[in-house]
């Protein structure tokens, strides 16, 4: 459900962004794999190994699957810290840009 919501969310940025003229479609995709990295990463410790199947191929290796499971309740906690993050990420990257620019303004003030 909640995975739903942000989606919408992520459609209605876009659309707002494409209504001000931005390049929507570069810049969701940029931010969509931000967020999935953001997301698998905050993934990782909420998931639990339930059974591995190991085959032996004949040649002295061996193929593996690992199976996890990921509880809803917890896959959705991830998804929120991982937008949550993001979002202090960008708002103390904008807070540095928006020095940065200022300090480029007042080296060509002089």
């Amino acid at each position: 459900m909640r995975t739903s919501a942000l989606l919408l969310v992520f459609f209605f940025l876009s659309t707002i962004m494409a209504g001000d003229g931005v390049e929507a479609s570069d810049e969701f995709e940029h931010f969509y794999a931000a967020y999935e990295r953001a997301v698998e990463s905050e993934i990782k410790g909420e998931m639990q190994e339930s059974c591995s199947i190991i085959r032996d191929n004949g040649d002295g290796t061996y193929e593996m699957q690992v199976y996890y499971i990921v509880s809803e309740s917890a896959a959705s906690k991830a998804r929120i810290r991982a937008l949550e993050n993001m979002a202090k990420e960008s708002a103390a990257a904008q807070q540095y840009a928006e020095k940065v620019s200022e300090f480029v303004k007042e080296g060509f003030s002089e």
